[in-house]
């Protein structure tokens, strides 16, 4: 969990999870886990570490009402029923009551040649996000058709499905995220063909079938390098983007954050600039209490300061020590060298000189992160035989 600076100020679930995929927060700020090694689907309360609800069987895929075969995410309803997406194996969208109870399905594998959009509609080839639209006069269900380069919705029961495919936002729909404020839809799209971008989308929807592409973003407009995930925050005024193989969150602020004043403006320019309004969270770097440095922030050194004076007076010697002690040495080698005609020595480096000293080692940098991999499938194989 982290603050809205971009620091960590709670970790949870080292013990319980495996391989962690969906993230979800719903209405009553239950927080909704899936784990995809485990194919298990968890539920908490706010600030709790113990799920209250587990769905699924610890590391026992299956495709009937009691198992889920790496389920990718959730989608709630107001009444507590919910949305599963079954993801990686069963390519179904299941529905459960507040009470945990199999409701219904839907979705078949892709069948014929994958064509991605042209598939029909109710197929599915890796469906990897949901989540639940509500705005308006609409209540739908929206899918993250991963794998089939498109969004599908359908009404709450699966039916009257339309699909949302543009070739201006190509590529793997890896995530969808609704924002009831905004009445908007976002995406991101991941890595395809080597020509299409990776980049974030905004929708806007009517319950008949009908969608206009908004926008198109990214950071800096250069696309990202891995995204997989997209939220949006419950004002509207913040979209949030997680990538894997580097690490890291984007934060991008939204120019309004009414829907009306959206549409007014849309004419003129782009509701959504994150070019000017980035910020970067790197999970492998950051702690808690650390804080965030913006290079706009930063100023010129000032050395007629006293602390920096006082600062500098004290350095001066202590490098003047040094670089004594090392022509000492340079002159105690040279002179052992040519004493001693048959004695053989490495040359004197101020490398040596710290590996000698006691309590330092060397730094190893080559760790290998199994987020980097190009596969996805290779992390759960990792996770599944122990070497995640």
């Amino acid at each position: 969990m982290l603050n809205s600076q971009g620091q960590i100020i709670k970790k949870w679930g080292a013990n319980l999870f495996y391989l962690p995929h969906g993230l979800h927060i719903d209405h009553e700020n239950n927080v909704w886990v899936t784990d995809v090694a485990l194919h298990q689907v968890f539920k908490f309360k706010m600030g709790s570490n113990a799920p209250n609800l587990t769905l699924g069987e610890r590391f026992k895929p299956g495709h009937d009402r009691e198992h889920f075969c790496k389920p990718t995410d959730v989608a709630v309803l107001e009444n507590g029923d919910f949305y599963v997406s079954d993801g990686y194996c069963n390519h179904r969208v299941v529905k459960f009551s507040s009470q945990k109870m199999y409701l219904f399905e839907w979705g078949h594998v892709n069948t014929g040649p994958q064509d991605n959009e042209k598939q029909p509609l109710g197929n599915f080839y890796l469906p990897h996000s949901i989540t639940y639209v509500n705005g308006g006069n609409k209540k739908l269900i929206c899918v993250g058709d991963r794998e089939n380069n498109r969004i599908q919705c359908f009404d709450l029961n699966g039916n009257n499905p339309f699909q949302l495919y543009t070739k201006d936002f190509g590529g793997p729909k890896y995530a969808i995220s609704y924002n009831k404020k905004n009445d908007l839809l976002y995406a991101v799209s991941g890595q395809g063909d080597p020509t299409t971008k990776q980049q974030g989308a905004t929708y806007s929807l009517t319950s008949n079938g009908q969608s206009k592409l908004l926008d198109l973003w990214s950071p800096h407009n250069k696309g990202f390098s891995n995204p997989h995930d997209v939220a949006s925050s419950p004002s509207g005024d913040a979209v949030y983007v997680v990538e894997i193989g580097p690490n890291r969150i984007f934060k991008f602020r939204t120019s309004y954050s009414d829907r009306t004043r959206i549409e007014k403006k849309s004419q003129l320019q782009k509701h959504f600039k994150p070019e000017d309004t980035l910020d970067v969270v790197n999970l492998n770097t950051r702690s808690e209490g650390e804080k965030k440095t913006d290079k706009k922030d930063k100023k010129p050194l000032d050395i007629s300061s006293p602390p920096v004076f006082v600062a500098i007076i004290l350095i001066v010697p202590v490098v003047i020590v040094l670089i004594v002690t090392i022509v000492i040495k340079v002159r105690k080698h040279r002179d052992s060298s040519s004493f001693f005609k048959t004695r053989t020595s490495k040359p004197f480096t101020l490398g040596g000189l710290l590996n000698r000293r006691r309590g330092f080692e060397k730094l190893n940098t080559d760790e290998l992160d199994p987020l980097n991999s190009d596969s996805e499938n290779e992390m759960f194989d990792a996770a599944l035989t122990g070497k995640a």
